[in-house]
């Protein structure tokens, strides 16, 4: 049997509101693929609806807060949300390359009892589906489960590799 794959899943506010059946979809695909997503506990905006364009420490704070959370759960972050992804990837890297960045954000959050060391890795959600899967995108446990349940089954050559030879139509 597969060993199954455990993230720190951070949703997002908009897969909270408007986009709350991708998010749906995201868990149930990983679930099927073993990819077990723990919701980050008390999780909050990571600055992306505003304040990255306006305030681009206020967007740090607020993102680095949601990394030093991920950090205490010792698991890398998956994210679905491009915005979301793009202001906590940058957090990340730009705490690890800007030493006063990183004092900075360090002193705020030293004030809330929380400290981030920089060991949590950001990951997209298709990165995982992709590249945490032995370099293929398995979804034969899904074409099993949508065939179960009587929908249209998805193309047969559902690999990484297989799409960039051209497969993926579904057989007529």
């Amino acid at each position: 049997m597969e060993s199954r794959m455990e993230f720190v899943y951070y949703p997002g506010c908009s897969l909270e509101g408007m986009n709350k059946a991708y998010d749906q979809s995201a868990r149930i695909v990983s679930k099927s693929l073993g990819i077990d997503l723990k919701e980050l506990n008390d999780w909050n905006c990571c600055g992306a609806s505003a304040y990255m364009s306006i305030r681009e420490l206020r967007a740090h704070l607020l993102s680095a807060r949601n990394l030093a959370m991920a950090e205490k759960e010792k698991k890398d972050l998956a994210v679905v949300c491009p915005a979301c992804y793009t202001n906590l990837s940058k957090t990340n890297h730009y705490m690890g390359e800007d030493a006063r960045l990183r004092r900075t954000v360090g002193s705020a959050l030293k004030a809330a009892n929380l400290q981030y060391m920089g060991t949590v890795k950001v990951r997209h959600l298709l990165d995982v589906f992709v590249f945490f899967r032995g370099g293929r995108l398995r979804l034969s446990r899904c074409r099993q489960q949508r065939a179960a349940n009587g929908r249209h089954a998805t193309h047969p050559d559902a690999t990484h590799e297989g799409a960039a030879r051209g497969a993926g139509r579904e057989p007529r």
